[in-house]
């Protein structure tokens, strides 16, 4: 007789949202991890980076010009990052926006942060994804703030 061990369907949307579920908690363990090992700098730059691609305003590092690519899906500045980013820019405003559209659909922490390899002195390794549709001009704005944020970053 077979067994009848029940399995999920494809299209089941219940187990989709599990799985989003255990991805979302695995990486906060893994973000919990690893502020716990880094340096305040490096904590506070981890709590601005989402920040600084959703709000695209010209006294934020990376800025290159009014068309550059930004927003951030299902993401909104908690006063934590508000707080931290005054630390560093004290005349930042923060004012709500409503976006037409998200261009940039995700920021990923990649490479040893949140795991045992992850030392001080690791660097971060980050992939940020964005909308397929944007122009060649557009994906060349965002590789030149992602590099400013860069270099603003490595000063920290």
């Amino acid at each position: 007789m077979r067994s009848s061990r029940i399995t999920p369907e494809l299209n089941d949307d219940n187990h989709y949202k599990d799985i989003k579920r255990r991805f979302e908690s695995l990486n906060a363990q893994r973000l919990k991890r690893s502020n716990a090992d880094m340096r305040q700098s490096q904590r506070q730059f981890i709590e601005i980076l989402p920040v600084l691609f959703h709000v695209n305003h010209p006294i934020l590092p990376g800025y290159v010009s009014k068309e550059t690519p930004a927003g951030i899906p299902n993401y909104s500045l908690s006063s934590t990052s508000i707080n931290t980013l005054k630390k560093f820019f004290r005349s930042f405003e923060s004012k709500k926006r409503a976006y037409r559209k998200f261009e940039i659909l995700a920021i990923y922490l990649m490479g040893s942060s949140g795991s045992i390899a992850y030392t001080k002195e690791s660097d971060f390794d980050i992939w940020l994804c964005h909308e397929h549709s944007l122009s060649l001009a557009q994906v060349d704005e965002l590789q030149v703030k992602a590099k400013g944020i860069e270099d603003w970053a490595r000063d920290l």
